[in-house]
């Protein structure tokens, strides 16, 4: 469990470093959370910013496997070690090794229990003790006041990330993984009966989060619009041509009405016949 505040995890020799940004987020935390960039805070779906969760988590039972479900493992596993080739734990740590995609970062979201995120990128060697930096970096004072401990996990299974030497590689976290923050009742002060991240977290990032989110808003409603202008336009176009249509039918009727008339007028015009004497020279 992390206390309050948590002290910085070891800092791993750097290989590689993400694209930097400059948000306001990269800039308050680049000198607490190592290897971090691309910090932002995402806000929740729909709207939820009261701080009130949207949702009621699911009991511990509700991820442990049934017996169902470890029979099928056992017989994966089994069938696995009858039909394969027995290697010694080198040989599969290096098979394992080659067969692993490389990756240049790894993009992890924190969630907390009102669903507010932190979304950051890290390096490959990070830690599971960066992340922890992460979340202590983004906390707010009160915040930092208010929660006495939490840990990181991952479900289901739940899963609790306590080693902070672990890298993120090892904990199968890539390429990318939501994690969740765990906040137990009893971890926060008396004086805070119910979590909320609108006082947790930093206002700074908070800020910076509803500004993007309100234009990202206005961008989409400006697309809303473009679309709806180009279908009222469509519609408009189609209905000219269905409004015009029986015109140009009516002006083909009366051509065929004329062609008609003139034909039977000349029906009607007596023809001239030569004499049965005149021979044709």
């Amino acid at each position: 469990l992390a206390s309050i505040p948590s002290p910085p995890a070891e800092q791993p020799k750097e290989t590689s470093s993400p694209a930097e940004s400059n948000s306001v987020a990269d800039k308050l935390i680049s000198s607490h959370a190592f290897h971090a960039s691309r910090v932002r805070i995402v806000l929740p779906p729909s709207g939820n910013t009261s701080g009130t969760p949207g949702y009621e988590d699911e009991d511990d039972s509700f991820y442990e496997l049934r017996q169902g479900e470890l029979l099928a493992i056992m017989k994966q596993t089994k069938d696995g070690k009858e039909n394969g080739v027995l290697m010694t734990s080198a040989m599969r740590a290096k098979k394992e090794q080659s067969s692993r995609p490389k990756y240049e970062s790894i993009k992890i979201r924190i969630r907390f229990q009102d669903r507010f995120c932190i979304q950051a990128e890290f390096p490959v060697n990070a830690t599971i003790g960066n992340l922890y930096d992460l979340v202590a970096s983004c906390l707010s004072d009160e915040g930092k006041a208010s929660i006495k401990s939490y840990y990181l996990y991952v479900s289901p299974p739940v899963t609790k990330f306590l080693d902070r030497n672990q890298t993120l590689e090892k904990a199968h976290l890539v390429p990318s993984a939501i994690v969740l923050l765990g906040i137990e009742p009893h971890m926060l002060v008396s004086e805070r009966p119910e979590f909320s991240s609108t006082w947790a977290l930093r206002k700074e990032l908070l800020d910076e989060a509803f500004r993007d989110e309100e234009v990202r808003k206005a961008h989409w409603e400006q697309q809303q619009a473009n679309v709806k202008a180009e279908r009222e336009a469509e519609e408009a176009a189609r209905q000219m041509q269905i409004d015009s249509a029986p015109a140009v039918a009516a002006d083909a009727s009366a051509s065929r009405h004329d062609a008609s008339v003139e034909s039977k007028l000349a029906d009607k015009i007596p023809q001239k016949v030569a004499p049965k004497w005149f021979k044709k020279q």
